[in-house]
């Protein structure tokens, strides 16, 4: 069965960059046998003027620098010395340190760092097995680069306190090309340019917080700027003894509000154009009442001029999305406009909610492939739904709740957060959920489902389902559909679903708005609504 759909119609967190892997092979010496002579004394390697994206050794220590555009030099100094300079740049990152890196070394460094804007200074490096990008944050500029993140704990070390937290990157680049990694942090909360840093203790209370730890690849003194200009010169070298008693207080769980146990699937709630001074209590409080939860997808203007009502978000346990800056038509605006719109509402949120955003809604469901784009470099995973409520569209309570009834397990539906009607409508769709066995969830950014909320304990008993395709099996058979991608144009797609396993059978299309179903092949096709088929065998086999 084949139908053709139509559509009418820093990185986030600090700085989006994309950077190339670089691999380092080993590199053999071979000496002719015969007289070896030394001197006395050996020279320093001269200072070096890197303008370009590279890697190496320099006066035995090892350096990385890299930038996607802008004026950035890098002077390599004498021992572990290097300087920097940049102006009218995006991303940039760079520093000398070791290859590989050490989570007992004690790092001493000194120095000047100087930023307009947006940029840190940090201990900073990768490990493997499993993959991790780790950051001891020393100093930073208008940004605090742990905001949005769920913090762990802390640890007092080395005349300081640091806050522990995670982040997950999906699907981005690193040094082993594009993968999904986590972020760990160590946010020094008294900024400060030159100390010692004992690694070991910012290492130990991230696995004292539960982090998983990796093998060392390279671990440098990084000064990094995005969208700024400013200038660093920093020496770092490697020292002995650090502070060896250090005070570790991880949080062993981050607030969340998982639903009920024994689910037998999970489904997202989603409410958008928040958050309202009349409405968004409201609908806090029912959630919280009803120990659910759900996805909010706020617009940036709305975050910024209501920080009371995104704190609200949070403390609820809610997660919380990207739905651009004023809401225009996206789809219809430059690259860098799109860029602006997503890149101000995740910085609104991350200073009004202390959350980054990993999933965005586009207004009107309206996207393409260069706003996909764009959402991914900040770190979002675009969502749209599978259920449309209309509550924007004046629907009753009623009608808003009979929409609900027919989420399935994985499935997204769309509501909003200022009629209403669907604040009249919520307490009764979570009587029905609870009666059907599912529970409130949050969309992962991984696949665009409904998933159980990070720290659930509960163990759902199906697997969410991983496209808009649903198998109705009739009494006393079974069947499995399959879903693939066919030929795509301008205005519309083709969708291949493959039914086995019975030649009796209903399969359920059901597409997002404003998406809908305009032709079927090969299958006996009614319409329940613009998008929603049912397609069941046409009796020539198929």
């Amino acid at each position: 069965m084949t139908t053709d759909s139509a559509d009418p119609g820093r990185r986030s967190r600090l700085r989006p960059r994309v950077r190339n892997a670089i691999i380092l092979g080993a590199v053999g010496v071979l000496a002719a046998a015969g007289t070896v002579m030394a001197t006395n004394s050996a020279s320093a390697e001269a200072n070096r003027t890197i303008t370009s994206n590279s890697t190496g050794t320099h006066n035995g220590f090892f350096y990385s620098y890299w930038k996607d555009s802008g004026n950035v030099t890098m002077t390599l100094g004498a021992g572990g010395n290097y300087s920097y300079t940049w102006s009218n740049i995006n991303n940039h990152v760079g520093g000398k340190g070791w290859n590989p890196g050490s989570s007992t070394r004690v790092v001493n460094y000194s120095g000047t760092f100087n930023v307009n804007g947006n940029g840190y200074l940090a201990l900073y490096g990768w490990m493997t097995n499993p993959l991790v990008e780790y950051y001891v944050v020393e100093n930073y500029g208008s940004y605090n680069p742990s905001t949005g993140a769920t913090r762990l704990g802390s640890v007092t070390t080395d005349g300081g306190t640091y806050d522990l937290y995670r982040t997950q990157r999906v699907n981005q680049p690193s040094i082993q090309g594009n993968a999904t990694f986590y972020q760990y942090w160590s946010v020094r909360q008294q900024k400060r340019t030159g100390g010692t840093i004992t690694v070991a203790n910012h290492f130990n209370g991230w696995k004292q917080a539960g982090l998983q730890l990796g093998t060392h690849n390279y671990q440098i003194m990084a000064t990094e700027g995005y969208q700024s200009s400013g200038s660093s010169n920093i020496t770092v070298s490697e020292g002995t003894g650090g502070n060896t008693n250090p005070t570790t207080n991880p949080t062993a769980n981050p607030t969340t509000n998982p639903p009920a146990s024994n689910c037998g699937g999970y489904v997202a709630l989603t409410f958008d154009d928040g958050p309202n001074s009349s409405t968004t209590s409201q609908l806090v409080n029912t959630l919280k009442q009803n120990n659910a939860t759900a996805t909010v997808f706020p617009t940036g203007q709305n975050a910024q001029n209501n920080a009371s009502g995104m704190q609200a978000y949070k403390n609820a346990g809610l997660q919380i999305g990207n739905h651009s800056w004023d809401h225009p038509h996206l789809t219809s605006l430059s690259q860098s406009e799109m860029q602006s719109q997503l890149s101000r509402t995740q910085q609104a949120i991350q200073q009004t909610a202390g959350v980054t955003p990993t999933v965005f809604r586009p207004p009107y469901g309206e996207h393409n492939g260069t706003l996909d784009s764009v959402a991914s470099s900040l770190g979002l995973r675009t969502v749209t739904w599978d259920l449309d409520s209309q509550d924007w569209n004046n629907a009753s309570a009623d009608a808003i709740r009979q929409a609900a009834k027919n989420l399935t397990n994985g499935q997204i539906i769309l509501m909003h957060d200022w009629p209403a009607a669907t604040q009249q409508a919520l307490p009764g769709i979570l009587q029905d959920l609870k009666s059907r066995n599912l529970c409130t969830g949050h969309i992962s950014p991984t696949t665009g489902r409904a998933v159980a909320p990070a720290g659930s304990t509960t163990n759902p008993t199906t697997n969410p389902t991983t496209n808009p395709t649903t198998a109705n099996p009739t009494a006393g058979g079974s069947c499995t559909a399959s879903l693939s991608a066919g030929s795509k144009w301008n205005d519309r797609y083709n969708l291949s679903v493959s039914v086995s396993g019975s030649s009796n059978w209903t399969v359920t299309m059901k597409v997002p708005s404003p998406a809908k179903v305009i032709a079927t092949w090969n299958t006996s096709a009614t319409w329940t609504s613009s998008q929603v088929m049912v397609g069941k065998p046409n009796g020539n086999g198929n």
